[in-house]
Order: C-alpha cells, then sequence, then structure tokens
C-alpha cells in the first residue's frame, strides 16, 4: 500500500493580509463611527470580474491589491460577470482549511459539486449561497446548470418580492461574488469537508425604518441570524445590501471591534463621505474604531 503526504498550501500570506498591529497606548472604541478609506487605484480584472482582494492563483500568493493591504479574516474576494452561454472563468479547483461562500446575486442556476460529497443534491439559485467549510482539503466545482431552461432571477430583498425576482431581461447576465474567510483558528483540530447550499427563501431579509433594505448572509444582523451550519461561525457578517434610489442611512448595529469593508456591485453612492462608481473603483475599507 502507499502512504502520500503533503505540505498544507496556504492560499493567502497571513503577513500580506492581518490588520496592523495597535499602537502603543491604542485601544478598540466600544463604539464610534469607523473611518472609511478610499482605494487607491483600480481594482485589477480577473478574467471576466475584478478582484477587491486576494491571491493570484489558486496556491495563493497573498493579497498584492495594493489598495486593498489588508482583509483579515477575509482571503479573497472575487466578483464575475457573464453573458448567456458563456462559462464562468474557473473550473474544478482544490481548497484547505478555509470557509469559501459562492453567492449568486442574478442569472442562470449552477450546479456546485466535490470530490468527497459528489454533486449538490439542490442547485444553486440566484439569491442563494453555496458555503464550503474545506476542512482539511476538497476539490470542488461551481459550473452553470448544462441546459439553460430555467428563467432569470435575481435575488429579492423587501418582504413584498419573492425571494427569487424575474429578471427583466430574460437573458439576463449572471452575476456572483466569490468571498473566502479563515474560519477556525489555525490550531484547530482536523474536520471533515462540509458543504450547504442555501435556497433564496433561507436568507433573512430586513427592512430598515430609512429603506436600507438587507440580506443577512453570514452573521446576525438586527436579530436574523443566518442558516449557515455552525462550522462556518467564525464571527464575520457578510451583508446584501440596497439602498432606495436617492435615500440615506446606515448600517447600525455592527460589531465594534470588526474590520470590514463595503463593496459596492451598481449603482453610485456615497459611502463615509466618498462617491463611489460602478465598478471596477467602487470598492471602500471601514477600518475598526480605535483611538490612541
Amino acid at each position: 500500500s502507499w502512504v502520500i503526504t503533503m505540505a498544507k498550501l496556504l492560499v493567502a500570506e497571513p503577513a500580506l493580509l492581518a490588520l496592523p498591529a495597535l499602537g502603543l497606548g491604542e485601544a478598540v472604541r466600544a463604539s464610534g463611527e469607523r473611518e472609511a478609506r478610499a482605494l487607491s487605484a483600480a481594482l485589477p480584472s480577473v478574467g471576466r470580474g475584478f478582484n477587491l482582494f486576494g491571491t493570484h492563483d489558486i496556491r495563493g500568493r497573498g493579497t498584492h491589491v495594493e489598495s486593498s493591504p489588508h482583509c483579515d479574516p477575509f482571503i479573497m474576494c472575487v466578483a464575475a460577470t457573464v453573458g448567456a452561454g458563456q462559462r464562468l472563468p474557473f473550473c474544478a479547483h482544490p481548497h484547505c482549511g478555509a470557509s469559501v461562500a459562492t453567492i449568486l446575486l442574478q442569472g442562470a442556476a449552477i450546479r456546485p459539486w466535490d470530490n468527497v460529497h459528489g454533486d449538490e443534491p439542490e442547485p444553486l439559485l440566484p439569491g442563494g449561497v453555496y458555503h464550503v467549510d474545506t476542512g482539511a482539503g476538497c476539490v470542488h466545482d461551481e459550473p452553470l446548470e448544462p441546459i439553460d431552461a430555467r428563467a432569470r432571477t435575481r435575488a429579492g430583498f423587501s418582504p413584498d418580492e419573492l425571494p427569487a425576482v424575474p429578471c427583466a431581461d430574460p437573458r439576463a447576465d449572471t452575476r456572483l461574488v466569490q468571498l473566502w474567510w479563515n474560519a477556525l483558528a489555525a490550531d484547530a483540530p482536523p474536520r471533515g469537508v462540509r458543504t450547504q447550499v442555501l435556497a433564496p427563501a433561507d436568507v433573512p431579509r430586513v427592512t430598515q425604518d430609512d429603506g436600507i433594505a438587507v440580506r443577512v448572509l453570514a452573521g446576525s444582523y438586527r436579530g436574523c441570524a443566518d442558516a449557515l451550519a455552525p462550522s462556518s461561525r467564525h464571527p464575520v457578517l457578510v451583508l446584501h445590501v440596497r439602498l432606495p434610489p436617492g435615500g440615506a442611512g446606515a448600517l447600525s448595529p455592527l460589531p465594534a471591534d470588526f474590520n470590514g469593508f463595503v463593496w459596492q456591485l451598481s449603482g453610485a453612492a456615497e459611502v463615509g463621505g466618498h462617491i463611489d462608481a460602478p465598478p471596477p473603483g467602487c470598492a471602500r475599507w471601514g477600518e475598526r474604531p480605535s483611538s490612541p
């Protein structure tokens, strides 16, 4: 018999991703506004998408997106758009140790697969989330359905909308975001691979008094918690937000000690005193509130 071992591949260099250490006498405030920092340069394109931060390739070489200097605990974030009849800009690929979420915003359905569990019983529909706790390692893929027979849909936000709303254009593009993060501590015991497909109806929705509509993709917000398996619950909060035209408001409350970012996927808005343009110049970093 043969025993084959290999070193674990880091998906990113931690020193290039981690938040800067707090300065002498600096502490995280219990409350207060965050500092919004504009990106210093346009985001690099990756095939049919844009890379907010993360690796150059599947093996990972840290984040070399100069305009996003750190992203702890996130590892990579990519948005992709493909037209009808086109393939997504990746194929079957390996992961090890991280949590990976594919957030399908609109378009066609995806048929996730991995080499441990095989095909997922249900497709990933627009408005849903495919989450993989990659554990000791797996190979997976997220191809579009081979027979494109479903009507194009998008995520629904408000209570009077369906969880998945028909797109006005029957040939609308497929749009998705992939987000990787460190789900557990580095010294956590080995664990198996766990996968989960959330239907659009499984994603909690919140409508604020100021008209802002929120879909809670990961974490908990205003009393609504995600439906992800406990293995994904590194303290992380991922929200899909829709602003009313011409409206203003705030996402609150947010954990005071969280670092974070805003990635504007469409439209234009002012965030933290900076006016965001459509992609690719559409991200703002929100530093944890700190004081000397």
